[in-house]
């Protein structure tokens, strides 16, 4: 559904009134004037308006909504109840895929059938939820319970796909690493989704992906021979270019059919960097480094099945950069909207905080995709910060029970995108959606 200003209002409407009466029987067992939109309301809108809320405060949002309820009285509806009627509106909304009306203008992209990420972002619970979500309790994270955000968006037009499912479950085993992708698509994914079988099955069913390589992968040439990328890379490095690319087939088993793309880093402090991190991750698994991750220390490799004569080279590493937008949405939900802090001490309250939370991240993006999503050099903050700001207008527009007066002000909102919610610019490092914007084709 496309989010125009009529569709999105339509979609608010029926979210907090019809989903969460749909619900409400989690939360109410008998009639009572507290019922499930006015619960949804109350405490998605208290962290739309502020971080971290105080019960006076939410108290305070229920009085304007017309609830009379003592601190004591709200801080006992936090319970088993409440998170079961939150977690199935959250996962009710989730499934309500809208998107931009108009694509982001990147006519490098336009052959595809669309541009997904996909990644994950833990939250970490109370040990109390130990058995109900359980965490890695490792060194690493010593937390016992924690909640994964299996999290795929569409870079065109928006499309966002949220799935929580537990700490403990790995990247490449969530719904969105297991899912092939539409075909004519294109898949930006990192190495902690890296499967072989999969982007062989990619290949059969015409979806495209650009990919780092992931380091012992073995690759073999058109003859069948295996090649040796460690002598490959040592007659590379005193060549005078720094891009080289190579056909080949990935996998002693799968021989997926790829096209092998070099780089060679020439920033000193960048192969520093990289260099420190493969170390560290090393030690992590406790594993010597072998000769060819060190070497590797200097290059950039990727790897795609989409033709040269689609994206060159440069592009590819142009279109893969692409796939930090989501770090900067998950650090947007953490930073910002604070998705994984509360100040109280009850753990059902903390939980019940988390998913209403999600629920206004939900309701800022439905909103951000009408006016403000299809603009290259959008800022994520600030277009949450339009919607913030305006939150009491949201919600008296809201309730109102008028679609027109919701449409008005959603209209003035599509305004203040065009005013303000851009990203400051850069000279010395453009943003990425401006580095793609001037990336041109030449003519054939």
């Amino acid at each position: 559904m496309n989010a125009t200003s009529a569709n999105v209002s339509s979609t608010l409407f029926k979210f907090f009134n019809e989903t969460a009466i749909k619900h409400q029987l989690m939360l109410v067992k008998r009639q009572r004037k507290f019922d499930g939109p006015l619960f949804l309301k109350t405490n998605v809108f208290s962290f739309l308006q502020k971080e971290h809320p105080s019960l006076s405060e939410i108290v305070q949002v229920a009085s304007a909504l017309g609830l009379s309820i003592s601190e004591q009285g709200m801080d006992k509806r936090y319970d088993e109840n409440a998170f079961k009627f939150l977690e199935a509106v959250f996962y009710e909304g989730a499934q309500k895929l809208l998107k931009s009306k108009v694509k982001v203008d990147l006519e490098l992209l336009f052959k595809f059938n669309g541009v997904f990420i996909c990644d994950t972002s833990i939250i970490d619970l109370p040990d109390y939820f130990h058995k109900m979500f359980p965490g890695l309790a490792d060194k690493v994270n010593l937390k016992k319970s924690a909640i994964k955000l299996d999290t795929s968006i569409e870079l065109l037009q928006g499309n966002l796909k949220i799935n929580i499912t537990d700490g403990i479950v790995a990247d490449n085993k969530t719904d969105s690493a297991v899912e092939l992708g539409k075909p004519g698509s294109l898949q930006l994914r990192d190495l902690g989704y890296f499967d072989l079988s999969r982007k062989l099955k990619q290949v059969k069913n015409d979806v495209y992906f650009v990919s780092k390589y992931k380091s012992g992968v073995k690759l073999y040439g058109e003859n069948g021979n295996e090649i040796d990328l460690l002598e490959l890379l040592k007659k590379l490095k005193n060549k005078k270019h720094s891009n080289y690319e190579i056909v080949a087939y990935a996998g002693k088993a799968e021989r997926v059919p790829v096209r092998v793309i070099l780089h060679k880093i020439e920033d000193d402090k960048a192969i520093k960097k990289k260099q420190k991190r493969s170390k560290r991750k090393s030690k992590k698994n406790k594993s010597k480094q072998t000769k060819l991750s060190k070497a590797l220390g200097e290059w950039s490799v990727l790897i795609t099945n989409v033709s040269k004569e689609t994206l060159n080279g440069k592009e590819c590493y142009d279109v893969y950069r692409m796939r930090w937008q989501i770090e900067l949405i998950f650090k947007l939900w953490k930073d910002y909207c604070k998705v994984d802090e509360s100040n109280s001490k009850n753990p059902w309250r903390i939980l019940c905080e988390v998913y209403a939370k999600l629920i206004g991240v939900l309701v800022q993006h439905w909103i951000t995709l009408n006016g403000q999503w299809q603009r290259k050099n959008k800022s994520y903050k600030k277009g949450f910060q339009a919607v913030r700001l305006r939150a009491n207008e949201l919600l008296l527009a809201i309730e109102s029970g008028k679609l027109k007066y919701l449409e008005i002000f959603l209209g003035k909102l599509k305004t203040s995108f065009k005013n303000g919610c851009s990203q400051n610019s850069r000279k010395k490092h453009p943003n990425a959606y401006k580095n793609m914007a001037i990336c041109k084709r030449r003519a054939s």
